[in-house]
């Protein structure tokens, strides 16, 4: 099984795969530019079985698509204090793709990214941190949305995990904004 997170487009708050845009994934990772979409306010806990038949909250995050639009413009001075300035061409194509969704919510489903967490109450505690960047900036803040979301990949074997430096331009723009699912997007075009 592949772990990755998925952005989607939806129409209502609930929604199933066969009525929803994957709008872009990401692989072993929550991309960096996702987050600036939302806000600790925006996750929401959604019930998971898990293969022993048990229950268990998995946090996803949702927010309407006119608050992330606006977000993504108000924080795009505050993601440079993480980046390089020199991805700020990238940041715009990911302004105007946001701009370009045609859908009510934008959800990320995380669930496989959950499950490769070694504790799912610290995962949820982390990623409201990690939320936090954009409200109150620190460097923990940071160091957790970097290493425990942004740059996470499997090495070996199940639920080792290791920080990534990316290596290529192409592994740094998914690592920013993820890769396409169903369609081309803006940033992998010629």
């Amino acid at each position: 099984m592949a772990n990755r997170a998925m952005l989607l487009g939806v129409d209502n708050k609930e929604f199933d795969y066969n009525s929803t845009d994957i709008l872009a994934a990401g692989s072993y990772c929550i991309p960096l530019f996702w987050f600036t979409l939302y806000s600790p306010e925006d996750i929401v806990l959604k019930e998971i079985v898990m293969v022993d038949g048990t229950f268990e909250q998995c946090p996803t995050l949702i927010v309407d698509w006119s608050i992330a639009k606006s977000r993504v413009l108000e924080r795009r001075k505050h993601i440079f204090a993480i980046i390089p300035k020199a991805y700020s061409e990238i940041y715009d194509t990911w302004i105007r793709f946001i701009d370009s969704i045609e859908a009510t919510y934008l959800h990320i489903d995380m669930t496989e990214i959950w499950m490769m967490a070694d504790d799912f109450n610290t995962f949820y505690e982390n990623l409201k941190k990690a939320l936090n960047v954009f409200i109150i900036s620190d460097q923990e803040k940071i160091s957790i949305l970097l290493n425990e979301y942004v740059g996470i990949t499997i090495k070996d074997k199940l639920f080792t995990k290791k920080n990534i430096h990316p290596e290529t331009e192409e592994d740094i723009i998914s690592l920013l904004c993820g890769y396409s699912w169903s369609g081309e997007v803006p940033w992998e075009k010629d």
